[in-house]
């Protein structure tokens, strides 16, 4: 449940709207510093299945009005929805239309960060961020790798002009789930591009990484002895090459190539690997979380 308030003019009579606290309240202003619930239909409604985590109105598509970008957990296709505002108070969701799918994200701000005028957002979550420029007219589109550096990963706390040069730079927060990680994909898996995943080594002295892709994780992690835990089921998995790690190296990295294939869009995987020490000692890695993106 978003447990806050924002206020804004979206009927364009003058008066302020507060929305919230709860998942799917819109109350207007009478004009007399009184406020009603919206009439039915105002905002689309949300599924018991979906929280809302975040609120931020802006006018996406330039036609003066307040549209509202929501952002959400516990939905497959998006962690954002769009809503386009009639211009009376009224929004239609146009998020299927107008954002990319297959981005599950976890935090977002609402920011122009391109200096063109209109509002773009940056997204940010568990080992992934992301910036989907505005095109002027409320459409979405992923911006290229070299818009974030290299290892950018994380939730965007503040976008500010920190440094006086006149655009906007970020402050993400990072949570690191263990502090001997050893498997990494450094980008978002993308049709037609290729799939990178580096092995670590995490000072154990490995020299020797496997890794397989998965479509699905085990209903019930399984706890094997003297190797870790297996998360990712090897009934549904493809076995990738192994990777050898160089004297006095301490990464590998092996790839994917992913072809030109609409029906891999938005398909979700998990990788999870095996490594092997100087010592012939095995060890599951950790598990890494994808979604194909265009």
């Amino acid at each position: 449940m978003f447990g806050g308030v924002l206020a804004i003019d979206v009927d364009a009579d003058g008066d302020l709207v507060v929305t919230g606290p709860s998942d799917e309240d819109l109350y207007l202003n009478d004009g007399a510093a009184g406020f009603g619930p919206a009439p039915p239909g105002a905002l689309p409604p949300v599924t018991a299945a979906y929280t809302v985590t975040a609120l931020a109105f802006a006018d996406l598509d330039g036609d003066g009005d307040q549209d509202l970008v929501m952002h959400g957990t516990g939905q497959s296709a998006h962690g954002i929805r769009l809503l386009d505002n009639d211009g009376s108070g009224r929004f239609v969701d146009v998020t299927s239309a107008r954002f990319p799918a297959g981005l599950v994200s976890t935090s977002m701000r609402v920011v122009d960060l391109d200096g063109d005028g209109d509002s773009d957002i940056f997204l940010g979550g568990y080992r992934f961020a992301a910036t989907c420029v505005n095109d002027g007219a409320g459409t979405f589109p992923l911006a290229g790798p070299d818009t974030l550096p290299f290892h950018a990963e994380g939730h965007p706390r503040w976008v500010a002009d920190f440094d006086r040069d006149g655009d906007l730079d970020a402050v993400e927060s990072v949570m690191q789930w263990g502090t001997r990680r050893q498997l990494h994909a450094p980008r978002l898996p993308r049709l037609g591009q290729r799939y990178e995943v580096d092995v670590h080594d995490r000072g154990a002295g490995q020299r020797l990484g496997l890794w397989w892709l998965g479509l699905d994780r085990l209903a019930v992690p399984l706890e094997i002895a003297d190797l870790g835990v297996l998360h990712v089921d090897p009934a549904r998995s493809l076995l990738a090459p192994g990777l050898l790690l160089q004297p006095g190296s301490t990464i590998a990295r092996g790839a994917l190539d992913l072809p030109v294939d609409p029906r891999l869009l938005g398909v979700r995987f998990h990788l999870q690997g095996l490594v092997v020490s100087a010592t012939n000692a095995l060890a599951l890695t950790n598990t890494v979380r994808g979604t194909v993106v265009q």
